[in-house]
């Protein structure tokens, strides 16, 4: 499984300087993916909402889930603050027990490879599987290190 533990605590209250800023690398990317694919979008891996949030006050339907209970409250944060509320879901993404389906579902900056067990990573699949729209679409970037 993989270890949430590691996204808690001072690395959750830290995590948005890492990453500070508006516009990343892939935002563009996703948010074109998101608009073309015309419906909800889920985030998995948002963390902090560094994607999650922008693309909410520009009205596009994004929810998100991460196993991190601390990185979420920085999201719900976030939003409070940017005058927003996200959707979040606080599961793993092998264990995807959600209400709804997704027309996108997307997994940034390579965090499917957290998940090291091959098993877990098929399931993970399966579950994404089942939670998307009839004509939706998954993207998940890799690299090879």
């Amino acid at each position: 499984m993989t270890n949430k533990g590691s996204y808690e605590g001072i690395v959750a209250d830290t995590y948005d300087i890492w990453f500070s800023g508006d516009v990343f690398d892939d935002t563009a990317f996703y948010e074109k993916l998101i608009a073309e694919a015309s419906g909800r979008a889920l985030e998995i891996g948002c963390g902090t909402g560094r994607l999650l949030v922008p693309y909410l006050q520009k009205g596009l339907e994004v929810e998100g889930v991460d196993p991190s209970s601390e990185m979420l409250s920085v999201c719900r944060e976030k939003g409070e603050q940017t005058g927003v509320s996200p959707v979040l879901y606080e599961q793993y993404m092998q264990e995807l027990q959600l209400p709804g389906k997704y027309k996108t579902i997307y997994i940034p900056l390579a965090s499917f490879m957290l998940v090291i067990d091959r098993g877990e990573a098929i399931q993970a699949l399966q579950q994404m599987y089942l939670h998307l729209d009839e004509g939706g679409q998954v993207i998940i970037p890799l690299f090879i290190p």
